[in-house]
């Protein structure tokens, strides 16, 4: 059997000795039916990890910032590991979808602060020089309309002041769901990043005897952590 596509995510620890931290396909995830299964893919990675996914709405067909919601919401993009984007951005004469550049941002912002994904992308900077839509033309938003467009679980980009910036620290599934570590992205990366890394430190006592002191030994030690989090 040949694994291809999305479903090689399961191969990557595997492979690699990494857990995926995000999912991303830009292009193909402007297709509701491509991103509605990463978000899938992002829960019981080899039956144990997760992460979130970054997906694109489709800028050839939603054009106005009003239209984005009900494009979300029609579409099913309100899932808690989807992290949604609008619009494109271009750096010179390139043009590219948001979530390659979020990535980017997701990832210094994490190695900035001890790899440790407790800090928000959201208002940091990022190397663009305008944001566009249909074929190119070029699209300049207010504050206003990035708060509202982050009002409604979606992620844009802001030239507000200091120049351009993501903007936007709610994950697809608000407003529907409010629930912090749900709904904000660092809080449901962190809780990702958690769970992951817990596994991972036990994974090799799985299977010793069950006794009340070994469970106590984990809750020791996971308590003396979380008091330094």
């Amino acid at each position: 059997l040949k694994y291809t596509g999305l479903e090689l995510i399961q191969q990557v620890f595997p492979r690699f000795r990494q857990v995926p931290g995000c999912i991303l396909a830009p292009k193909f995830s402007t297709d509701p039916t491509v991103a509605v299964s990463m978000a899938v893919k992002t829960v019981n990675i080899n039956g144990l990890f997760q992460c979130v996914a970054l997906a694109d709405v489709d800028v050839e067909e939603v054009t106005l910032y009003t239209e984005v919601p009900g494009y979300k919401n029609s579409n099913n993009l309100t899932k808690e590991r989807l992290i949604l984007c609008w619009p494109k951005i271009a750096l010179g004469e390139r043009t590219y979808h948001l979530s390659s550049h979020l990535a980017g941002v997701i990832s210094t912002v994490d190695d900035n602060n001890g790899s440790t994904p407790h800090v928000s992308p959201s208002n940091k900077q990022v190397q663009i020089t305008r944001a566009v839509v249909d074929g190119g033309r070029e699209l300049w938003m207010g504050l206003d309309q990035n708060i509202f467009l982050n009002g409604e679980g979606v992620v844009t980009v802001s030239n507000f002041d200091g120049g351009w910036r993501i903007w936007g620290n709610r994950t697809a599934c608000y407003p529907y769901i409010t629930d912090p570590k749900d709904a904000f992205i660092p809080i449901r990366r962190f809780f990702n990043w958690y769970q992951n890394s817990f596994i991972l430190t036990y994974f090799q006592k799985v299977d010793s005897p069950l006794t009340r002191r070994f469970i106590t030994s984990i809750l020791d030690n996971e308590q003396i952590r979380l008091d330094g989090y």
